[in-house]
């Protein structure tokens, strides 16, 4: 994990005049929207075993980051599709998990399964992660692999802040573009060969 600070050399000479928490803020929320767009941070989560008559289990992310989305979910080393209809499936029945959904109370992202594990399964599971909202650290790969991406769309969320020093529509808008392009390039490139270890995470079934 790296610091955000550590992106202000690249960030604050195009907007002189920008404090600090501003610049940091935009950074941040930079960021978040890149790895939303392009899926690149990822991570493959120990494997757990399902409790009978357990449906749903927490996801216990690195700091300062969250689930952003469910890549792919494995039961016995075979993977499972996720439930695309609405509403969720119904609470009843029990046998080998086929399909999954995902839930978020209370801060607490859960992966469900469905139908009710009968018995104790190997589930695996592999998510793309996005910072935190009040994070105060990165993903170390935004850094080192995709600092260009976040650096542009930090630049173009401060240019465009209105009746500023640095204010810039022209170089808002270039910076926007650009970081829009770094993202759906980030995404086609499909973070291959980029999935991280199984270390810094902890399932646990909720009551």
């Amino acid at each position: 994990m790296r610091p955000i600070s550590d992106f202000f050399p690249r960030v604050l000479p195009y907007v002189p005049g920008c404090p600090q928490p501003v610049a940091e803020q935009a950074i941040l929320d930079a960021a978040i929207v890149f790895c939303e767009d392009s899926l690149v941070i990822r991570e493959r989560f120990s494997a757990f075993n399902t409790d009978p008559g357990i449906a749903d289990y927490g996801l216990t992310t690195p700091s300062d980051t969250q689930v952003a989305r469910l890549l792919a979910v494995y039961v016995n080393g075979t993977q499972i599709p996720a439930w695309v209809s609405d509403p969720p499936p119904p609470a009843v029945g029990s046998g080998a998990p086929t399909t999954y959904y995902t839930t978020r109370s209370d801060g607490v992202f859960k992966l469900e399964l469905y139908p009710i594990p009968d018995r104790a399964y190997e589930i695996t599971v592999e998510a793309a992660l996005r910072p935190t909202r009040d994070a105060a650290t990165l993903d170390s790969d935004l850094f080192g692999l995709w600092s260009d991406a976040v650096v542009s769309g930090a630049i173009g969320r401060l240019s465009s802040i209105p009746d500023q020093p640095f204010s810039d529509l022209a170089r808002a808008g270039a910076a926007q573009l650009t970081a829009a392009f770094m993202g759906r390039k980030a995404r086609t490139e499909n973070g291959v060969g980029r999935v991280k270890g199984v270390s810094r995470v902890a399932q646990r079934p909720l009551a």
